[in-house]
């Protein structure tokens, strides 16, 4: 009894170690791929691929039925209930996952992600696949924490600042010393499908160029819906410490589930709300964004837009301004 205890645990004690081998070789392998797209590396992935499998398992052979009973003309409502049960199930599963569990890595070259490339596949053909199991898993291991440390070292200490376009607009992310800045001028929520701009081109690119997965203060000049609707989609990914806005308080924004939802996800990752917008925003000490006047306002609504704000970038001064009503121009203007 008590041998087939040890043989039992033992089984259990290889199983998890080639699981985890194999996760990370798997990690290293995509990991080019992840840094090339602005993807974030998710730290609870060799635990989500466990539970993984018997839920595809399932998944599949239920699909499989329902294609069979649908071809021989089966009733099978309780096939396609169960199926849907399953798949509900796990996208539940998927919520749970907490931002602090995902790692940003600044894109480098594309010359040197391939180098990257190459050169684990080599190390790992010529040295580690002739190791022990577990000398396998702590050097993949000790590779990943030295490539996560220097990626931290190295993206703490970049200062940026970027133009992303949007909706014939500009919207602006300002990077100093490890500090993240992001100014909306209203440009997002111009867009009909601004939750899938925001998920697919504004999350990637602000990871791409600062590796990180917060953003320290968001100054938004135009609350809207639709932009709201939009930020859930980035907070799935990016924490937000401090939002900063117009007060919406007035407003018939004020009670949308969109913007409920948005403002207790920030205040769930401590973050801060701030609205009527201070005068002047220290991003660091080297720049800071300065507030000519006091954005708050009764409403939203187009003959009541906010002030401009001037951003102070080194010797340059850049002046922001929100849109007008009818209006796709530019909202940048440098003053010197």
């Amino acid at each position: 009894m008590i041998l087939s205890r040890q043989k039992v645990l033992s089984n259990i004690y290889h199983w998890i170690i080639r699981v985890c081998t194999l996760q990370l070789f798997l990690t290293f392998f995509s990991l080019p791929i992840l840094i090339a797209w602005g993807l974030p590396l998710s730290l609870l992935t060799i635990f989500g691929n466990i539970i993984m499998v018997p839920f595809l398992s399932i998944f599949l052979f239920l699909s499989s039925c329902i294609f069979f009973t649908e071809f021989f003309y089966i009733p099978n409502n309780w096939l396609i209930f169960l199926c849907e049960y399953t798949t509900d199930f796990w996208m539940f599963i998927l919520s749970w996952h907490p931002t602090y569990c995902l790692y940003g890595f600044k894109r480098p070259s594309l010359f040197i992600i391939i180098i990257m490339g190459f050169l684990f596949l080599i190390v790992y053909y010529f040295f580690i696949r002739h190791m022990i199991p577990i000398q396998r898993l702590f050097i993949l291991l000790s590779f990943l924490i030295i490539l996560m440390m220097v990626n931290h070292l190295w993206s703490k200490n970049l200062t940026g600042f970027f133009e992303i376009s949007c909706n014939n607009g500009t919207v602006i992310l300002v990077t100093d010393h490890g500090k993240t800045m992001l100014i909306d001028p209203g440009c997002i929520a111009r867009n009909a499908s601004a939750a899938s701009w925001v998920e697919h081109t504004l999350a990637p690119f602000i990871i791409k160029n600062t590796g990180s997965l917060h953003i320290d203060y968001f100054i938004i000049l135009q609350p809207r819906q639709r932009l709201f609707e939009a930020l859930i989609k980035l907070l799935s990914t990016i924490s937000i410490k401090t939002l900063i806005m117009p007060s919406v308080s007035q407003s018939k924004l004020a009670y949308n589930a969109n913007y409920i939802s948005c403002i207790d996800r920030i205040k769930h990752t401590n973050g801060t709300i701030v609205e009527n917008i201070p005068h002047d925003i220290m991003l660091t000490e080297h720049r800071f964004c300065q507030i000519k006047k006091p954005l708050g306002y009764k409403n939203h609504r187009s003959h009541s837009w906010p002030k401009n704000i001037i951003l102070n970038y080194y010797n340059q001064k850049i002046e922001i301004k929100p849109p007008l009503a009818k209006s796709k121009t530019q909202y940048l203007k440098t003053i010197s």
